[in-house]
């Protein structure tokens, strides 16, 4: 059986990547770990995932600012972002916006809350891949007046 797809986790806490494996394991998505944010980075460039879900607070680097860096990479700029808090409060979720986060999931995490978000992100990134792959083609279909040219 394929993949649904690639989601990276990021979590300084074992605790937490652990909780968020065994929950969408059995959702047959390939999970992608990273422990920090450099690793976050790195791994996101290398993997491309389909979403990357990423806690907030962890030393050195939080998911503020890893969320505002991903934004600001050409190919990782539009890679869905849900970020996982603790924190409830308005004050986070508003800094998480600004910070280009797509959306939140409260710690602790409910399990159908969990998959229905992460399933609908993956959707409606899919669709707009799709969709952007389709105007690319037809693009080159009006732009062609002798022929198709056709790669993959």
């Amino acid at each position: 059986m394929s993949k649904k797809g690639c989601l990276l986790i990021v979590d300084d806490e074992k605790c937490g990547r652990t909780i968020l494996e065994i929950l969408l394991q059995p959702e047959n998505y390939q999970l992608e770990f990273a422990i920090n944010g450099e690793d976050a980075l790195q791994k996101a460039t290398e993997l491309l995932p389909d979403l990357i879900l990423l806690d907030i607070i962890m030393p050195k680097m939080n998911g503020f600012e890893v969320c505002k860096r991903l934004r600001e990479h050409p190919k990782l700029a539009e890679v869905p972002v849900i970020m996982l808090t603790a924190i409830s409060d308005r004050a986070t979720r508003l800094k998480g916006i600004k910070s280009g986060a797509d959306d939140f999931i409260t710690k602790p995490f409910d399990k159908l809350e969990l998959l229905a978000r992460v399933n609908t992100i993956i959707r409606l990134n899919r669709y707009r891949r799709l969709s952007t792959e389709r105007m690319r083609f037809d693009w080159v279909v009006e732009q062609s007046n002798d022929g198709y040219l056709l790669l993959s």
